[in-house]
């Protein structure tokens, strides 16, 4: 089980992070976000935010993926940042990034 919140960046970076979600548990929801260019939505990092609040789901771990964080406003990251610092050890966040230079700092650092 992840005990931080990994960020995936590069060329590939959400296949990575969905990869990831397998290994690690069951996808709760398609990714949030997806390869707009307008990135995560401040809609959307509620939702997900949302979703990382959840109750045990049986035995599996639940996972949500939310991206590209490279193109999220600062609104939707900051919206993440305090819940993806100590998150639901039932629901696991995963971020992904095409450029890891243009994640704020402040979620690079989580």
């Amino acid at each position: 089980m992840l005990t931080s919140c990994p960020i995936f960046h590069g060329p590939g970076a959400r296949q990575a992070a969905l990869d990831e979600a397998n290994r690690q548990g069951r996808l709760l929801c398609p990714p949030f976000g997806e390869e707009k260019v307008m990135g995560l939505t401040v809609d959307e990092a509620r939702d997900f935010v949302s979703l990382l609040q959840s109750p045990p789901i049986g035995e599996h771990i639940g996972v949500v993926i939310a991206g590209p964080m490279d193109k999220a406003s600062p609104k939707s990251s900051d919206t993440l940042l305090k819940t993806i610092e100590s998150f639901n050890p039932y629901v696991l966040p995963i971020l992904w990034a095409t450029d890891l230079g243009g994640v704020r700092g402040t979620i690079r650092s989580r």
